[in-house]
């Protein structure tokens, strides 16, 4: 669901004729304020904080190592409710993206 909706924003941000770096910086602001609108789910936040550390990669030119940024979401998260360890949506959430980085291991720093 969030792919789609960052999809969905990129599309309407590239039509509109935006330049890339002032997209980026009104994705990352509807990013958090998506997050806001979702009451800051678990799955929520892995997913908006990644793709927000994505796009900082992506607009300082560097590469983003997704297990890494996976590895500081989980500690964000684990820092604001240590209880969260027991979730079930926590574990299936970054146990899914730990899957699909092992099932596809050339892809870890290829997002910009």
């Amino acid at each position: 669901m969030y792919g789609i909706v960052l999809a969905g924003i990129t599309y309407i941000l590239d039509k509109v004729k935006i330049p890339k770096k002032v997209a980026s910086l009104i994705l990352i602001i509807l990013l958090l304020f998506f997050m806001v609108l979702t009451g800051f789910t678990p799955s929520c936040v892995r997913a908006c904080i990644m793709a927000i550390m994505a796009k900082i990669a992506g607009l300082s030119h560097r590469k983003s190592n997704i297990l890494n940024n996976l590895c500081f979401v989980l500690l964000l998260t684990l820092i604001y409710n240590p209880y969260n360890i027991t979730h079930i949506s926590v574990l299936l959430s970054y146990g899914g993206v730990m899957r699909n980085i092992s099932i596809f291991p050339n892809n870890q720093g290829s997002f910009r």
